[in-house]
């Protein structure tokens, strides 16, 4: 059948309103949709992560200070009636003149828990006074006391008298506890630190030479 241009051209409008008309109502539905499902085009979702950190112990004892040198020098007990001459990290040196050319120390020895675990604070050394020093009657003696007023880190609880803020002999190849115990490990890791002062009485007829001692500090928990 032969179609006229006319009819032709009104087909096509036809068609082209049919199609708008679907479109239109294509576009009010998906309306209708978005406005009952709440569609607003952007997606969302959350995830949630973690962080670790294990912190482990670490026991460790250091010198702050570690050295005592009382210099060179000799007894001279020509002066009077004492026969020898007594050094102490407290800046004694007496009699005067008996301690020809030693050096006063006002300087202990210092000792602090430098880790992150409480520990028993236990010392040694490798000699005793005749070892040490030799001679007649030596006097080799130590003393702790508390770094400073405000932050002693051995509860008096667990101090060792013998020690702790009194002078006792030191014996040779053998520690002592001075904070603690085996079983009780209270020197602190996070507050201050202990003073260790020596006391040496050399007597006049001390053989000649370079002497020393090593002492040592042990923390055990």
């Amino acid at each position: 059948m032969d179609l006229s241009n006319k009819a032709i051209a009104l087909i096509l409008v036809a068609a082209i309103v049919a199609s708008f008309g679907g479109t239109l109502l294509s576009l009010n539905t998906l309306a209708g949709l978005a406005a009952v499902r709440g569609v607003t085009g952007l997606a969302t979702d959350t995830e949630s992560g973690t962080t670790t950190i294990v912190i482990t112990g670490n026991v460790s004892i250091a010198f702050n200070v570690s050295t005592v040198n009382f210099g060179v020098g000799y007894v001279n007990s020509t002066t009077g009636a004492v026969d020898n001459c007594t050094l102490t990290t407290k800046g004694v040196k007496d009699p005067a003149l008996n301690c020809v050319n030693f050096t006063a120390v006002s300087a202990p020895m210092e000792i602090k828990n430098d880790g992150n675990t409480n520990v028993s604070l236990q010392l040694s050394s490798d000699k005793n006074a005749t070892n040490f020093l030799g001679g007649t009657t030596p006097k080799f003696v130590w003393r702790v006391e508390a770094g400073n007023a405000n932050a002693d880190n051995c509860p008096t609880t667990y101090q060792n008298i013998s020690i702790y803020n009194n002078w006792t002999n030191v014996i040779g190849g053998t520690s002592v506890y001075v904070c603690g115990t085996a079983s009780v490990d209270p020197f602190g890791w996070n507050s201050g630190h202990v003073h260790l002062h020596l006391n040496l009485s050399i007597p006049d007829d001390v053989p000649q030479g370079a002497k020393s001692a090593t002492i040592t500090a042990t923390g055990e928990y």
